[in-house]
């Protein structure tokens, strides 16, 4: 399994020197070579991203006292959206105090 994660890794620095940090001109000239000598897929990426948080808690937790956990973004979606609902009560409630100050009246609670 660790030979697996080993070869994932070398594929991802190949695809790194090769196209991201710069254009090797065999991969620039023919895009479809670079899947064929370093194949990536996102089950290995998966794989990369787990291996890393497990190197991650293991330092953290033998130097902190405390383990990490990737942040879902399910959860960010939840949280964003309360804000935008809160933001926008917000709004119309002081377009409302606006309004009433106009007429002469005071919001009762």
């Amino acid at each position: 399994m660790e030979k697996e994660k080993k070869e994932c890794l070398n594929n991802l620095f190949i695809w790194r020197d090769n196209v991201y940090a710069h254009n090797d001109m065999k991969y620039f000239f023919d895009k479809g070579q670079l899947p064929k000598d370093a194949a990536l897929t996102m089950k290995h990426i998966d794989e990369l991203i787990e291996k890393a948080w497990g190197i991650v808690n293991f330092y953290s937790l033998a130097l902190e006292g405390k383990a990490w956990h990737p942040d879902s973004p399910d959860t960010l979606d939840v949280e964003k959206i309360f804000s935008i609902l809160k933001n926008f009560k917000d709004e119309k409630n002081r377009e409302i105090d606006v309004l009433l100050m106009g007429a002469g009246l005071k919001r009762t609670q």
